[in-house]
């Protein structure tokens, strides 16, 4: 091993987006990984080079190279190196990738830390006992999996949901385990309800994600308002207000589309009242629209054939 300090980097990765949003598993992680430099390599001479940070990303799935963070925490890798990681299954939970990452950091003499194992990696011994800790953690793994589908399989034949909540579009959860509520997310509420009433008013999905893109508004985190983010979005807040009884399924109409019938008094006051200046206030046919709903999507037809001419 070269006796040259280099620079250390911090490696963290959470499995979930629940727990990419909350971000307590990462700031955990960082915080014991920069309490670890300060206190050992920092005064050997290292510099610190940054935390790289893999969210929502599966160790058992994706080996460390075809993480995001991964490859790039691998591309500034030089002699001289070293890695730090809070836990063992936050780099690994598949044997063969521990194996073949810790000989490749080892030709390149590159410093591994595992803050929750006292193990040597540069010698054979310690690599011997990390294979095997790396196949419990692998094991670990299988085992959740397998209970995990004992429990679908069970929830399935008692015909109950699989899975965890959604929250609705345009809300999060918010808070720690076990005390989490539902928050708005920037201007998502706004836009879904948008693409409920124009679709519903004749829009087609297409021509609704192409107004979205004029206008240039984002989803929450970002991203684009696609035609498959805005027919996703359209199902699945459609499922949440049939479930709060909000809107009834009357029938199928031309082509298998749904008709639909608002349960009026079960609407927020300011939400009804953005209705009935869009549909009737009778609670009829979501059909039967209004001239300002039509005006809307018109426009959003001729733009959209406009621009295919």
């Amino acid at each position: 091993m070269t006796e040259i300090p280099g620079t250390a980097r911090g490696y963290t990765r959470v499995s979930t987006d629940e727990q990419r949003r909350s971000g307590l598993g990462l700031e955990v992680q960082e915080d014991q990984i920069k309490r670890f430099f300060d206190y050992k390599l920092g005064p050997a001479g290292y510099r610190w080079g940054g935390v790289f940070r893999d969210e929502a990303v599966s160790g058992y799935k994706l080996p460390f190279l075809r993480r995001p963070a991964g490859s790039s925490l691998q591309a500034e890798l030089r002699v001289g190196d070293c890695i730090i990681f809070s836990k063992l299954d936050r780099g690994f939970r598949n044997v063969r990738d521990c194996e073949k990452m810790i000989q490749m950091w080892d030709s390149m003499e590159i410093g591994v830390y595992f803050l929750d194992l006292d193990v040597d990696t540069r010698s054979p011994i310690g690599r011997l006992l990390l294979r095997l800790l790396a196949a419990v953690a692998e094991w670990e793994y299988e085992k959740i999996r397998e209970r995990n589908r004992d429990v679908a399989k069970w929830r399935k034949g008692h015909n109950l949901p699989i899975g965890k909540p959604q929250p609705r579009i345009g809300f999060r959860y918010e808070g720690v385990p076990g005390k989490k509520k539902l928050v708005p997310a920037g201007n998502d509420r706004e836009v879904i309800e948008r693409i409920i009433e124009w679709h519903i008013a004749g829009s087609r999905f297409e021509d609704t994600a192409v107004h979205l893109q004029r206008l240039n508004l984002k989803t929450f985190d970002g991203r684009e308002w696609t035609l498959r983010r805005v027919q996703k979005a359209f199902y699945r807040e459609l499922s949440h207000l049939i479930k709060d009884g909000v809107v009834v399924k009357v029938g199928k109409g031309f082509r298998g589309r749904l008709i639909l019938k608002w349960e009026t008094a079960k609407l927020p006051s300011d939400r009804l009242a953005r209705i009935m200046e869009l549909y009737s206030a009778n609670g009829r046919q979501i059909n039967d629209i209004a001239e300002e709903a039509m005006r809307q999507v018109n426009e959003m037809h001729n733009a959209h054939n406009a621009v295919e001419a």
